[in-house]
C-alpha cells in the first residue's frame, strides 16, 4: 500500500462524506458500517469502511470514522480519519471531544468486532 496514495483516497472519501447532511450520516452509517472499494489512479484497490457513533448521547454530536486498507497485513491497524458533526451541521463538540473520544472509540470497536465475527 502506497501510504501517500492511501492518505489521498482517505481524504477524498472523508471530504465526500463530510458534505452529507447530519440526518443522512445517521441513517447510513450509525447502525451499519458501509464498505466500499475505491480504485486509485495507480490501479490499487483500497478497501474503505465508514461508520458512525454518538459522541456522548443519542441525537447529539456524531463521530464519523473512515478507515482505508489495501492489503491483509494493514487490516489489523488500518489508516483512519474522522470528524465530529452536530445536528446543526457545525463541526461541533470540540470541548467535549477529548473527554468523550474514548467512549465513541470503544463503541466503534465493539461494533466492528461484532461485524468481523459474523
Amino acid at each position: 500500500m502506497d501510504k501517500q496514495e492511501a492518505k489521498n483516497v482517505l481524504a477524498d472519501v472523508l471530504d465526500d462524506v463530510h458534505r452529507l447532511p447530519y440526518d443522512e450520516l445517521v441513517t447510513r452509517f450509525l447502525t451499519t458500517n458501509e464498505k466500499r472499494v475505491v480504485r486509485a489512479s495507480s490501479g490499487t484497490d483500497y478497501d474503505l469502511e465508514i461508520g458512525a457513533a454518538w459522541v456522548d448521547r443519542e441525537n447529539g454530536p456524531l463521530r464519523v470514522l473512515v478507515t482505508v486498507d489495501a492489503d491483509f497485513c494493514r487490516s489489523w491497524k488500518p489508516m483512519t480519519d474522522e470528524f465530529i458533526v452536530t445536528r446543526d451541521g457545525s463541526n461541533g463538540a470540540e470541548g467535549t471531544v477529548s473527554r468523550l473520544r474514548h467512549a465513541a472509540s470503544a463503541a466503534w470497536s465493539r461494533r466492528r468486532a461484532g461485524a468481523t465475527r459474523s
